[in-house]
């Protein structure tokens, strides 16, 4: 199997929040707890 070196990501969703406040829902690993993944599951 070959190993590709340069992997990325997008994703493109459009929020109704200022910018400050989504990119620290997704930087900040305190906000990221609360949202991310299912109920009852640690992150």
């Amino acid at each position: 199997m070959a190993v590709t070196k340069n992997l990325s990501l997008e994703i493109k969703r459009l929020i109704k929040a200022p910018r400050e406040r989504v990119y620290a829902a997704w930087t900040d690993a305190a906000q990221m707890k609360q949202w991310f993944g299912p109920e009852n599951v640690q992150t």
